[in-house]
């Protein structure tokens, strides 16, 4: 038996399977970079511009809080969704790239049949059906496919879903960085709730003590009862609004909870806003580097490379298609002779597809991919003007509520001062007792807004630190998905771009 055709036949196609890969270094497509953007040169009332603080929380110096942030980080269920959905894009990928990889399929198969034949002699009615010889098939191939990547069509499908992965790990950073500053934000309600509870309990006494006062001037005949019926009302509201605070508590203590991952239960105690120790600057670094240091606007930038990606995986497709083809085994038509070197079949060669008309579809799916492009530069631009917005509203806002807090205290020492005089001036006779009540009210009110005022300031640190991106570390997530930043050629057809 002669076996140099197959040989010969197999050298040739190794060698024109090995002329079309060394011909597959060429990637047609637009290359991604970052588009161009304008930003100014600093934010406008910034006074600190240094490098951002991450863990931001820390500043404040509660060492229970800080705690609950790291088991918000580790259990919070929708960063675990957000973790389950990255996995998931990550077998994308793997799958995107699989179709690089040659593909062996293996089939067998055994068939009975029998053709009815004619028989020439017939009867009295003419030709008459005889039964013939059953025809036995027995096979056993592999067959082997292997699609050459000529044009990058599978590299861009595998650069997309990269691309698509690093948006979602940012995605999970932006949830991670509104986590911590929600679980925060709830821990100040906590707080603030605790604190309002104790000034009213303070307005309680005080107007206990100025109840047994007025009740004294009342039996001596030097007041009268209505000023006594004031003050007993004046004490049912304060206690009325001991229990309202304690409900807003509870529910900033089932905020947490949720925020922890678990159901409702778990009770906290928070130190008063005052107490907090909070940051004199914020620094807020240039404006420019928002773009990596905050993760929604990463992510955004990533959807804009996976778009572009999608524009060569849609210029390919003007390109012909080359599968290399393959398969070997045994057929035999009699079992005895299954598997013996006369029973081989085999068959190896290229296979070349390539659309000749489809009315425009390939042209229209190349301007959709561009126009999906160009959206998403669009939301990443709009995105980055919001980002600009946010901080620069954070830094006013932490301007002017410590600028309100600030008269809200001179305000809480006048009230006390005036409270003083007025119980003197009521002791003596001097004035009646609506004076003394107002001077109290005054004083709860007073304290009731330093006590906001304390909470706001507070609230605009977190808000100014969350716009700024902290809550994650940049400098780690900025080593692994950030793109290296390569020349951007215009979409050409036919002709495609070389790599």
């Amino acid at each position: 038996m002669n076996r140099r055709p197959f040989r010969a036949a197999s050298a040739r196609c190794l060698a024109g399977a090995l002329a079309l890969a060394a011909a597959g270094c060429r990637v047609v497509g637009p290359e991604y970079e970052r588009p161009a953007v304008a930003a100014p040169a600093a934010f406008p009332g910034a006074r600190a511009t240094g490098e951002p603080v991450s863990r931001w929380w820390t500043s404040f110096g509660d060492p229970e809080l800080d705690a609950l942030v790291n088991v918000a980080v580790e259990r919070n269920l929708d960063l675990r969704a957000a973790a389950e959905r990255i996995r998931v894009a990550r077998i994308a990928v793997r799958q995107a790239g699989i179709s690089m990889e040659p593909r062996l399929d293996g089939s067998g198969s055994f068939t009975r049949s029998r053709t009815e034949e004619m028989d020439a002699g017939g009867g009295p009615f003419g030709p008459s059906k005889v039964g013939g010889d059953p025809d036995d098939r027995t096979s056993l191939t592999a067959g082997a496919s292997w699609e050459l990547d000529l044009w990058g069509r599978v590299r861009r499908l595998t650069e997309a879903a990269e691309a698509d992965v690093a948006a979602l790990e940012d995605d999970r950073l932006a949830v991670q960085v509104m986590l911590v500053a929600d679980l925060v934000e709830a821990w100040l309600d906590a707080s603030e709730a605790e604190a309002e509870a104790a000034v009213q309990r303070e307005t309680v006494d005080l107007l206990a003590k100025t109840l047994s006062l007025v009740r004294s001037r009342v039996d001596a005949g030097l007041a009268s009862e209505i000023d006594l019926r004031r003050t007993e009302g004046d004490i049912a509201t304060a206690e009325a609004r001991i229990p309202a605070a304690a409900r807003r508590r509870a529910a900033a203590e089932h905020r947490i909870a949720l925020l922890l991952g678990e159901a409702p239960g778990r009770k906290v105690a928070p130190r008063a806003p005052s107490a907090f120790r909070e940051p004199s600057d914020v620094p807020t670094g240039l404006p420019a580097a928002l773009l990596d240091r905050r993760p929604d606007l990463r992510a955004a930038e990533r959807r804009i490379a996976a778009s572009s990606a999608r524009i060569g995986v849609a210029v390919a497709d003007f390109y012909p298609r080359v599968t290399l083809l393959g398969s070997a085994g045994w057929a035999s038509n009699t079992p005895a002779t299954f598997g013996e070197w006369s029973s081989r079949v085999w068959s190896i060669g290229p296979a070349v597809s390539l659309p000749l008309l489809d009315g425009g579809r390939r042209e229209y799916e190349v301007l959709r991919r561009e126009a999906e492009r160009d959206a998403a530069a669009a939301e990443w631009l709009s995105a980055f003007h919001r980002a600009l917005a946010e901080v620069a509203d954070g830094i006013s806002s932490l301007d002017t509520t410590r600028a309100e807090r600030a008269a809200l205290r001179r305000a809480v020492d006048a009230s006390r001062r005036s409270v003083e005089l007025a119980d003197v001036r009521y002791r003596e006779g001097l004035t009646g007792y609506l004076e003394v009540l107002d001077a109290q009210r005054a004083l709860a009110q007073s304290k009731l807004g330093v006590l906001a005022a304390d909470r706001a300031v507070l609230s605009s640190v977190v808000r100014l630190c969350r716009a700024l991106g902290g809550g994650w570390e940049p400098a780690a997530a900025r080593t692994s998905v950030a793109p290296a930043p390569v020349a951007l050629p215009p979409v050409a057809l036919p002709a495609p771009a070389s790599k």
